[in-house]
């Protein structure tokens, strides 16, 4: 059975001393929910991979309280310094070189001579972190390829029961949608995932950066070309609404469904829209099951901004299995 935690002291005590004896906890984060393990401990990462489904190719993200911690395995470099300085803590996660001698579990790299680093902007997990004084792997807290989680409710749907706790804080996940992942040990920097940090924001602190195509080598999550997908169909842009299928919809727009409709923002607001993606995705996919429809249809989001951090979320949920 999943424990629950409360974010009292004492229970963020008792999760990370969870942590520390090889436990792997839910914890909320400002862009999703994580499903935390003490990144040193070889087996803490594999229960994280076992419980998620997760591909053994698909490395996972290190999360850290301070760069203390992460000069004990990575290469901190002027371009990521940089980064850090106008990012941190915040949805940017890091990708550095790791040093030759280092103690993080060779499963949370999935082989690479790379490591992928973020800093936090979240009170609790923080606090977890600073406590136990290790790094946390800590991929979204769901099975691989499901939607990801922004509450509680979210993580128990595919995890309860295979996960040893969730520390509770639903009000906490106010950007929405995973962090926007650079390669700070290429030149010029590469993003690798578009995230909670735009691509203008990055280019006013580095001017030449390169965009990676679906066809770039993994070297950090959400690269998978299916992946934040609900188990219905969802269809992208649609201009019209099928008689078995419920509506996201963005902004004004005539279109509605007889059987459900959600705005991500009535006002036309990307910002409100991201925050709000994946809960209305859960709440449209759970109804599509219970009522046995077709699937979800989305109408168009402009691909400006973080519009194209949520476009990506879509299309990578929209792709087919083989």
């Amino acid at each position: 059975m999943t424990k629950l935690y409360k974010k009292t002291k004492n229970e963020i005590a008792e999760v990370a001393n969870a942590l520390k004896e090889g436990d792997i906890i839910a914890i909320a984060t400002e862009t999703v929910y994580g499903l935390a393990g003490d990144a040193t401990n070889e087996s803490a990462v594999h229960k994280i991979y076992a419980a998620k489904q997760r591909p053994a190719v698909n490395p996972l993200i290190v999360h850290v309280s301070s760069t203390k911690q992460i000069e004990r395995f990575a290469v901190i470099n002027e371009t990521a310094q940089k980064l850090m300085d106008a990012f941190w803590p915040g949805a940017l996660t890091i990708i550095l070189d790791l040093k030759n001698s280092h103690s993080i579990a060779p499963s949370v790299t999935a082989g690479l001579k790379t490591i992928a680093v973020r800093m936090p902007n979240h009170e609790t997990f923080l606090a977890v972190s600073k406590t136990l004084d290790k790094p946390l792997a800590a991929p979204s807290a769901n099975l691989s390829e499901h939607l990801s989680p922004t509450c509680s409710t979210h993580v128990l749907k595919t995890l309860n029961g295979k996960i040893d706790g969730i520390l509770e804080d639903d009000d906490a996940c106010l950007v929405g949608i995973e962090s926007t992942i650079i390669d700070t040990t290429v030149s010029p920097p590469a993003i690798l995932r578009p995230g909670g940090i735009t691509q203008e924001e990055i280019k006013n602190i580095l001017p030449t950066i390169h965009h990676c195509s679906d066809d770039t080598a993994i070297k950090a999550p959400g690269q998978m070309k299916r992946h934040y997908s609900p188990q219905c169909s969802l269809r992208t842009n649609a201009t019209s609404i099928d008689a078995d299928e419920v509506l996201l919809c963005f902004g004004k727009t005539s279109l509605t469904s007889k059987h459900k409709t959600l705005n991500l923002s009535k006002r036309g607001d990307l910002k409100e829209a991201m925050h709000n993606l994946f809960d209305a995705l859960h709440v449209l996919e759970d109804f599509v099951e219970k009522k046995n429809l077709k699937g979800i249809a989305i109408t168009p989001i402009p691909d400006i901004g973080l519009g194209k951090s949520i476009n990506d979320r879509l299309r990578r949920a929209e792709n087919i299995k083989e």
